[in-house]
Parts: C-alpha cells; sequence; structure tokens
C-alpha cells in the first residue's frame, strides 16, 4: 500500500497532492540536513558547555540569560552543534559565561598558507589570458602590494 493509498491521505486534485509532497520531502530534507554536524559547531558547543559546566549554570539558566532567551533545549542543540550560532548570540553566550568570544570560538589548527609568487604568476597568466609585459607589470604590482604588507 502506497503513501496515498491511505483513506487519510488521500485528496481530491492533484495540486494537493504536489504540494503534501513537496512539504513532506522539504521536511525530510530539514531533518537530514539538521542531522549533520559541522565540526565548526561541534567545538564550539562542546567549549560553550565545558565553560558552562565550569561556571555551575544550568542549560536553562543559560538560556533565560539571552535577550531574547533561549530554551534549555536549544541551549542543548547549541552545545551538541547541531544548531548554528548567530554573532550577537554568541556575544551573549560569552558575556553571560563571563569568557571573552575568542575563548569559545575554536581556532584553526592549519598554519596559513602563503602563496608561491611563481604560482600565482602562473594562475594569472591562465586565467587573465596576460601576455608577458601585461604578466610582469601585474606581478611586480602584486609583489610591491604583497611586501609592503609584511613590513
Amino acid at each position: 500500500m502506497s503513501l496515498f493509498q491511505n483513506r487519510w491521505l488521500r485528496f481530491p486534485g492533484n495540486r494537493q497532492r504536489q504540494q503534501y509532497l513537496t512539504t513532506v520531502l522539504h521536511w525530510l530534507y530539514t531533518v537530514t540536513m539538521s542531522t549533520q554536524i559541522e565540526p565548526f559547531y561541534q567545538t564550539l558547543g562542546s567549549k560553550i558547555q565545558q565553560t558552562r559546566e565550569k561556571r555551575k549554570m544550568t542549560q536553562a539558566q543559560l538560556g533565560m540569560s539571552l535577550n531574547p532567551p533561549s530554551t534549555r533545549a536549544s541551549i542543548a542543540n547549541i552545545e551538541n552543534g547541531k544548531q548554528r550560532v548567530l554573532a550577537h548570540t554568541l556575544a551573549q553566550l560569552a558575556d553571560a559565561l563571563g569568557v571573552k568570544i575568542q575563548t569559545l570560538v575554536p581556532t584553526s589548527n592549519r598554519p596559513a598558507q602563503v602563496a608561491n609568487p611563481k604560482d600565482v604568476e602562473l594562475e594569472l597568466k591562465r586565467k587573465l589570458n596576460l601576455a608577458g609585459p601585461q604578466l610582469e607589470k601585474l606581478a611586480a604590482s602584486l609583489s610591491a602590494t604583497n611586501s609592503g604588507r609584511r613590513s
């Protein structure tokens, strides 16, 4: 028996079926996508939870300290990395926990990559289709700009 053969799911026209199916598919997509935890938010949530527990606060207390207040479930979702955090909420969380935002935000473990000037020149040549003199002039300009930033 298919989903639409049930009596309670019978609709008078195809348009209603299509709307219902679209709604169900949207809901399934939302549920599926919300279960994927991004590493940044997982680490952020873990740091929030550790800091909250050190302060001997409950999730409900932390949620009530926000403006507008958040539910205990919302704080639990943030701590589990299942809910993204808006910038102003992150600032409020840090304030409520008595820490700087930098304490909560995960740092990248990857070192900053510095581009090799020769690679940049080749990429510019390929992407911009520049001839020799134009390419040399642009590369020199970029080198001058880059060396000015280092000092």
